[in-house]
Order: structure tokens, then C-alpha cells, then sequence
């Protein structure tokens, strides 16, 4: 995958990111996507990281479905 390609799909994951804030907080934002970072596109896949396991584990509990249906829109 080129640099500029994961630079496109990154700004996409910013404006996902950026969805959230019509039902949370900037600081609740803040706590959960801040440190989230595209690593990876491949068949309609997006792979998002992470620097807390612990965060993962929430953010797909809680939020995964949300993320999916929000790059979907």
C-alpha cells in the first residue's frame, strides 16, 4: 500500500473519528481515539492501533459497530 493511499484512508478515520462528537464529549473523544492511528487497508478493511490494549478492548466493545457504520456513511 503506498504512503499517500494510507494518508488518504487516515483523513477518512479523522472524519470518523470526528462523528463521534455529535453523541460524546471532545474530552470523551479525546480519552478513547486520540492515540488511534490507521495502520492498514486491505479488502475493505480498515486496521486501526492502538497504544493501549486495555483501550482496544473498550473501543471494541463499545464502539466497533459505531466505527464500521460511520466509514460506511
Amino acid at each position: 500500500m503506498s504512503r499517500a493511499y494510507l494518508e488518504d484512508v487516515s483523513a477518512i478515520w479523522e472524519q470518523v473519528r470526528d462523528k463521534f462528537h455529535s453523541t460524546m464529549s471532545q474530552e470523551t473523544v479525546q480519552l478513547w481515539f486520540s492515540d488511534m492511528s490507521v495502520v492498514d487497508f486491505e479488502n475493505d478493511t480498515v486496521t486501526l492501533c492502538n497504544t493501549s490494549e486495555f483501550r482496544c478492548k473498550i473501543i471494541r466493545a463499545r464502539f466497533q459497530e459505531d466505527i464500521k457504520r460511520y466509514f460506511c456513511d
